[in-house]
């Protein structure tokens, strides 16, 4: 070899640069084996197709139940039928009475209880004291007697049904409303309408009303007020009948009516602490809701809470609108 080197230095070349090449593919061959045959470098996780198909199973699903859809119904009621109706249950409090403390709306539910929604709590509230008029009076004496805790969350929902006053009839009586967008006054009917105009009476003398505001107010119809939940849902925890006095209708701008969800299977009314106020007179709500009273002073504010008003249901007022308070002047 030593020779062939010696006569040929350019096999000697040739031979080193052999050498040189079949080293480098050797070494090659090594590297690629532990680099794994799909080409992905050394340490990295497989792309496996069984976990690919792994990983779309566990993230997809119908996409109907991903869709964030509101299943929720509503009790919209069509403009056609459109009626000033509560939704509270027609008997309220009857079902979950001394049901403790999961404030049900019903007797001796516990201060715990109670519904975000239960209005203002009137914590420390002086009983209201004797004007010189014997039907207020005789109220001021009931709701003494009741001893009622307005410190309590659901005190607006459990309330006992006052008793029917007896009003003399050259006395005037007026229920002031005094609403962040100005006062409204209405002239109550207790002659033809003496239950509501007592329960009027009962509940504005608890500070019942204040707090609380017009929950639909809709274009060319009515303004409802008067829920204690404000969702049209809530009553006092008592019930009165409609009252239907011959000629009283709602024929004006301004007329005060009671809400109601209808009768009762018994017969009886369903009418509440909610009460509504026409924009316009409402011939298709006569027999059906009890006109207590009418406007006779604030008819601008009347204009302000009617420009709020939302052209359809549920009649969602644009702004707020509430009753800062409320209070009752006879003469």
């Amino acid at each position: 070899m030593a020779m062939a080197s010696l006569r040929f230095p350019h096999l000697a070349a040739y031979a080193a640069a052999l050498l040189l090449i079949l080293g480098a593919c050797s070494s090659g061959d090594e590297s690629s084996k532990d680099s794994g045959a799909n080409g992905t470098p050394a340490g990295a996780p497989e792309d496996d197709a069984s976990n690919d198909a792994g990983s779309k199973d566990e993230s997809s699903s119908d996409p109907a139940e991903n869709d964030p859809q509101d299943d929720e119904t509503s009790d919209q009621k069509p403009e056609e039928d459109q009626d000033p109706q509560d939704d509270q249950d027609p008997e309220p409090g009857s079902g979950d009475e001394g049901s403790g403390d999961e404030g049900s709306g019903g007797e001796g539910t516990g201060d715990e209880g109670g519904d975000e929604n239960a209005g203002p709590v009137e914590p420390d509230v002086a009983m209201p004291e004797p004007v010189g008029d014997a039907a207020i009076d005789r109220m001021i004496a009931f709701i003494r007697e009741q001893e009622i805790d307005r410190s309590r969350l659901n005190w607006r929902h459990t309330l006992p049904k006052p008793p029917e006053l007896e009003f003399e009839a050259d006395k005037v009586y007026d229920w002031i409303l005094h609403t962040n967008l100005g006062d409204m006054r209405f002239r109550l009917r207790p002659q033809g309408t003496p239950m509501h105009v007592s329960s009027a009476i009962y509940l504005t003398k608890l500070g019942y009303y204040d707090g609380l505001g017009f929950h639909r107010v809709i274009t060319g119809f009515m303004a409802q007020g008067g829920c204690p939940d404000g969702t049209g849902s809530g009553g006092p925890g008592y019930t009165l009948d409609g009252e239907y006095p011959e000629g009283v209708t709602h024929a004006r701008r301004g007329d005060l009516s009671a809400a109601n969800s209808g009768t009762k299977a018994d017969g009886s009314g369903t009418d509440g602490s909610q009460f509504f106020v026409c924009f316009a007179p409402q011939p298709g709500l006569n027999g059906r809701h009890t006109v207590w009273g009418g406007l006779v002073e604030g008819f601008d504010t009347l204009d302000k809470i009617q420009k709020l008003a939302a052209p359809t249901e549920p009649g969602t007022p644009k702004e707020p609108i509430t009753i800062e308070s409320a209070e009752i002047v006879v003469r």
